[in-house]
């Protein structure tokens, strides 16, 4: 028996079973000859390099606590001096924080049908309304946030 062709072949595939079996095994013996020399490649580079990578990993751990004492120095003077503009490179942004109790709030839902998706409280919508209007369930805050301007170039 007979495999009847496929319709509708990729144009220059096979157009029976057997045949497109075959070409799809061959495309991924060819795949994975080629993952395999890429795999050879990455690890001759990385031991080559190896030494470079540690010094590249030792300098981002430096720079992320060099980043985190600038944060805790700012947040302490902001907190002491009531300043956003700390220093060049330097300011302070006010995040909003949202505290939900989330089973008052559906129950809120519930009862004023607004903020609800069916049963579950709509936490995007009620962080939009509790900005314009008091909820008895939740409240809105302002946190500090550090931001550290990307280049500092210009302070070395």
């Amino acid at each position: 028996m007979t495999t009847p062709p496929i319709t509708a072949p990729a144009v220059g595939a096979p157009v029976d079973l057997p045949s497109s079996v075959r070409a799809l095994a061959k495309a991924r013996a060819t795949l994975a000859a080629t993952d395999a020399t890429i795999a050879a490649i990455k690890a001759e580079y990385l031991a080559a390099n190896a030494e470079l990578f540690a010094q590249h990993d030792a300098e981002e751990q430096a720079v992320d606590d060099a980043q985190s004492v600038v944060k805790a120095l700012a947040l302490e003077a902001f907190a002491r001096l009531r300043t956003k503009k700390l220093t060049a490179g330097v300011e302070i942004a006010m995040a909003k924080e949202y505290a939900i109790d989330e089973a008052a709030g559906l129950a809120w839902a519930r009862e004023t049908r607004r903020c609800l998706i069916p049963e579950a409280l709509d936490v995007k919508m009620v962080k939009k309304l509790v900005a314009i209007e008091p909820l008895p369930f939740a409240t809105v805050s302002e946190a500090p946030s550090v931001r550290i301007a990307s280049d500092l170039s210009a302070l070395l």
